[in-house]
């Protein structure tokens, strides 16, 4: 009864945050310095993974339309990502993929020619935390800026990382350098050298937030793609949960999202150790500010919580895609997951990462079409994408041979989209459908970075 009287009293001092990230002081925390005094020595997943799995099982899971064995091996990955290692940052247990080195780290090396630098160097810091750039791919520099001034667009930052296999390779093959690419530039369709099959990149997309007085965040929560497709961004979706950053919520709490507008109670709280997250140190805050124009200015001991991430594997030649996002409902995720691939978690995946769920996108359409000389008829979508990454990235500008309705994120799939990473960068996004990657009507005198998207928007362009 206590409980229920102490939620209702939160509940009531709760009804003035009606808007996302209002200007509220933050809970007081203790000092966190930047950088680290240890260094952070990059590990690759755990051996006990299977990965990378041969490319000729794969394709004969997708060949088969076995989506049991597909979402099974994206979990295996999540697993290796998730487990923690024995390095730390500011006391903090750091997680297998924040031991990586960044698209940023790896840039560095490579203006320096330092072909070694992806293999043995270092870190002092976790990732630089900065807004998604596909928000703003193909805008104008206006436009750009206007939708940074947006509070829940501008909270959402991302912190690439390649596992230590594909930093080697970044560097050996200076594949940050523009001059790299000019060696592959002529007339047809140029491509740069393949990573090796063991590579993995990630995505992590962090909620950076101020908690309010009373030690709660409201963060935006996904229960769906609207009944019609259309630009979604988190901005425009109907319920929110809030998170305690003190951890007061009864433990197993049937966590229901609401209404902004509407007063939360007891079932609306969620603790935050339900999420993977770390608290800013000075570095950190200081860089966000630095790359924002929002009117929120973060400081030591806010919060940056993961509530998505992008990972591939180079298994096989187009990659395989899985994309993890939080969810108030493991057991029975909104689509682009499911209750299909929820069943599917291992056990041993546990606590804070056992909240995530999983869509994954090892083919564009059904059934799988050859790398080149495929076709759009007579096949079906594989929608696959992340809620808090594309669903708001607006109307996609490529035409769409699959279905000429499909151009909202809420239709996209991650090979699809990927599969038009140039190393100008100058391609459209596009929604779900087959892209031939030897069409010279896309990619005549460009050079495909291995759906890489990370590379031209890293590339030393005077290098």
């Amino acid at each position: 009864m206590k409980t229920i009287k102490v939620m209702i009293a939160i509940a009531v001092a709760v009804i003035s945050l009606t808007v996302l990230f209002g200007q509220l002081q933050s809970c007081s925390n203790p000092p966190i310095t930047g950088g680290n005094a240890n260094p952070i020595t990059p590990q690759e997943i755990p051996s006990t993974i299977n990965f990378p799995v041969d490319s000729l099982t794969i394709y004969k899971w997708i060949n088969n339309y076995d989506t049991a064995s597909i979402t099974s091996h994206a979990w295996d990955i999540w697993t290796g990502l998730t487990t923690p290692t024995k390095q730390q940052v500011g006391g903090n247990t750091l997680l297998v993929y924040e031991t990586w080195l960044s698209p940023n780290d790896l840039a560095e090396f490579c203006a320096k020619d330092d072909t070694q630098g992806g293999c043995t160097q270092t870190k002092k810091m976790r990732a630089q935390l900065k807004r998604p750039r596909q928000f703003v791919h193909g805008m104008s520099a206006e436009q750009a800026a206007l939708a940074a001034k947006n509070d829940v667009g501008n909270s959402i930052q991302e912190a690439m990382g390649y596992n230590p296999a594909a930093a080697c390779f970044a560097t050996n093959n200076l594949v940050f350098n523009k001059s790299t690419f000019n060696q592959y530039l002529n007339p047809g369709v140029g491509s740069m050298k393949p990573f090796p099959n063991n590579s993995i990149t990630t995505k992590p997309t962090y909620f950076v937030c101020k908690p309010n007085e009373l030690g709660l965040v409201q963060l935006p929560l996904w229960t769906g793609p609207p009944p019609v497709a259309k630009d979604f961004p988190p901005s425009d979706w109907s319920e929110v949960v809030y998170i305690d950053i003190n951890n007061k919520q009864p433990v197993g709490n049937n966590v229901q999202g609401i209404s902004p507008n509407k007063t939360p109670t007891a079932v609306n709280f969620v603790n935050l150790n339900q999420f993977i997250y770390y608290q800013l140190d000075s570095s950190m805050a200081a860089y966000i500010n630095s790359q924002s124009i929002s009117q929120n200015s973060f400081v030591v001991g806010d919060y940056a919580i993961l509530i998505a991430m992008h990972v591939a594997t180079k298994e096989i030649s187009n990659w395989t895609w899985q994309t993890f996002f939080w969810t108030n409902k493991p057991a029975n995720p909104p689509f682009p997951s499911s209750s299909f691939a929820a069943a599917l978690r291992p056990k041993g995946i546990t606590g804070a990462a056992a909240n995530y769920a999983v869509a994954t996108a090892y083919n564009m359409v059904w059934p799988n079409q050859p790398i080149s000389g495929g076709t759009n008829t007579n096949v079906k979508p594989n929608i696959a994408y992340n809620p808090y990454l594309e669903a708001g990235l607006g109307k996609l500008g490529l035409p769409n041979k699959l279905n000429s309705s499909y151009m909202w994120g809420v239709q996209s799939n991650c090979m699809t989209c990927h599969a038009l990473a140039t190393s100008d960068g100058s391609l459209d996004y596009s929604a779900d459908q087959y892209i031939d990657m030897l069409d010279t009507t896309l990619f005549n005198r460009k050079v495909q970075t291995d759906f890489a998207w990370s590379i031209p928007l890293t590339l030393n362009t005077k290098k």
